[in-house]
């Protein structure tokens, strides 16, 4: 019994330092993502290649979104139902009132009907004041 009990603690703790591992890789993607090239996302001509840029710097994310201040969605790699506004999502109002990068609880996306991980970095303009963000959705489906 022992040996089964420290064999699971043996699992546990390289999952947990995996997902660790995994959570840094990301914020370091999404917070230089959006630091070097944010307010080309929120200010530029929407979907302007903003898609396959994000796609190529955070590689983990099955579907990333871009949006301004006011939570209006500029460009996102699954399609958004008109009615449909960031404003209403879990993050984006703590994200408004305080930038900072954001790791919410896993949910049942209202875009691709997914289990998935949001993920979600702020965009600052030159004062430092929120001028959108960048959102990822990490499949919980591998």
């Amino acid at each position: 019994m022992e040996t089964a009990e420290a064999e699971s603690l043996a699992i546990a703790e390289a999952t947990a330092s995996s997902l660790r591992q995994f959570l840094a890789q990301a914020e370091a993607g999404l917070t230089n993502a959006s630091a070097g090239l944010g307010m080309e996302f929120v200010t530029g001509t929407p979907c302007d290649n903003s898609m396959q840029t994000l796609a190529n710097i955070i590689l983990f994310v099955s579907s990333a979104t871009t949006v301004d201040r006011d939570g209006r969605s500029l460009c996102s790699a699954e399609p958004i139902p008109e009615e449909a506004s960031s404003a209403d999502w879990v993050w984006f109002r703590p994200m408004a009132d305080d930038p900072g990068y954001f790791v919410g609880d896993s949910l049942l996306s209202d875009l691709s009907g997914t289990w998935v991980l949001p993920l979600v970095a702020p965009v600052l303009d030159e004062q430092g004041q929120f001028a959108g963000a960048i959102a990822g959705a990490v499949s919980l489906f591998g």
